[in-house]
Formats: C-alpha cells, structure tokens, sequence
C-alpha cells in the first residue's frame, strides 16, 4: 500500500507491504539502488526528490540514447485513455481510441 499525506505526486510517501508469513502490514525501504540522485537529496520528502529524479532521467536518457522517460506520445496517449473513461462514464458505453 503506497500512501501519502497530500498528493501523492508531491507529498512524502509511505510504503507499506507484507509478505506470505506477515499477519500485519509493514513499512518498505526503498532500496538504494532505485535512487538516481545526489545522496543529499534522497532523504527529502516531496516534490525536490521527485524532479530530481525525472530530471536524472531524462538526462540519462539523452546520454545513452535511451528512453526511459514519458514522452510527449505517452501523454497524448494518457490523455486519450482519461477521456475515453470519461466518456465511458457519461454514456456507461465502452470506449475505443
């Protein structure tokens, strides 16, 4: 279960999980190796550790001819799925894009 306090785009995030023997959840550590950033920004808790992470990214993609990140198309497509549940929605149809 992944929670935050606000958004979960900008707050700080809490994972919780629990294996085939837990009887209760259990909070997850991130493991250091998903870190892609400064060792000074891995302890902060909001919207700086995200960017700095789409930045790296981004930027690893460009040097390594890589594409890793959401383009432009992932968007546009993203955007056309969102309209496609909201029409589904209005007119309870299923929708093709």
């Amino acid at each position: 279960m992944l929670s935050a306090p606000a958004s979960i785009q900008f707050g700080s995030h809490q994972l919780r999980g629990a294996g085939p023997t837990d009887k209760e959840l259990r909070e997850l550590t991130i493991p250091v190796s998903y870190y892609r950033v400064p060792d000074s920004l891995k302890d902060d808790s909001g919207f700086v550790l995200n960017m700095a992470q789409a930045y790296r990214k981004f930027a690893q993609d460009i040097q390594e001819g890589t594409s890793l990140t959401p383009t432009f198309a992932d968007a546009v497509k993203l955007h056309q799925l969102l309209d496609a549940v909201e029409k589904s929605a209005q007119n309870g149809e299923r929708q093709y894009f």
